[in-house]
């Protein structure tokens, strides 16, 4: 589960990743902070999610803590996937995001289709 401020840039090679944990978007990202860290804890939270009491930069109070997707349908590279928010290791919200929509939401999505694409094949 990724952290729900966490705007994926590009892939982290695996090679620099050694015994990474699963990977919420697929594969290991760079990124950004959208709260507006300048050195983000990329590794230990912004891939891993559940950032909360861990994270310097997470805003606490009632926001998500983490996010995971799945896919719902996939025509060729059209795809419908779905979103849930936790906070806690609980559903916060949930619904359908559109991938390339620009949302913060959507480049997530699309980091995890990205990654799905290139397992499968």
């Amino acid at each position: 589960m990724a952290c729900p401020f966490f705007d994926p840039k590009e892939p982290i090679p695996w090679s620099e990743w050694p015994n990474p944990p699963l990977m919420p978007l697929g594969d290991p990202y760079s990124g950004v902070c959208t709260l507006g860290a300048e050195n983000p804890p990329v590794r230990e939270c912004c891939n891993a999610g559940y950032a909360r009491g861990v994270c310097p930069n997470f805003p606490g109070g009632d926001a998500p803590d983490a996010v995971r997707f799945g896919i719902v349908k996939l025509e060729g590279a059209a795809a419908s996937i779905r979103y849930v928010r936790e906070r806690d290791h609980h559903p916060h919200d949930s619904d359908l995001v559109e991938p390339g929509s620009g949302t913060l939401i959507a480049r997530q999505a699309d980091a995890y289709l990205r990654s799905y694409l290139r397992r499968v094949g």
